[in-house]
């Protein structure tokens, strides 16, 4: 089994998360090689927006941009970014957004 090492420093971009409820992400498989799922129990209905971006803060890609109804929420990110190009192998940042909730939560693509 290979062996990852991540060391992080600084802000890896989930701004206002503090400052909001959190929303659990369920992230599988994590680490992804083609595609992965993201779960999540919304609580009320809400217009939710849920990205990806690199650790250093870049965006890849929107995934949703909505309103959703409360209760159990499935995506499934097949490792491209906004323009349809396979992103490289890294970590990334997975964000889920709305006026009350937000969570976030690491991905590694290998």
């Amino acid at each position: 089994m290979d062996t990852a090492i991540i060391r992080e420093y600084g802000t890896v971009g989930i701004e206002k998360i503090l400052t909001k409820t959190v929303l659990a992400l369920n992230i599988a498989p994590n680490p992804m090689k083609f595609s992965t799922t993201i779960s999540y129990d919304l609580p009320k209905q809400s217009r939710i927006n849920v990205s990806i971006s690199s650790i250093t803060g870049i965006k890849i890609r929107n995934l949703a941009n909505e309103v959703q109804l409360p209760g159990y929420q499935l995506i499934t990110w097949d490792g491209l970014d906004d323009n349809g190009v396979p992103v490289p192998v890294g970590v990334y940042i997975i964000k889920a957004l709305t006026p009350e909730f937000a969570g976030a939560c690491k991905i590694i693509k290998f």
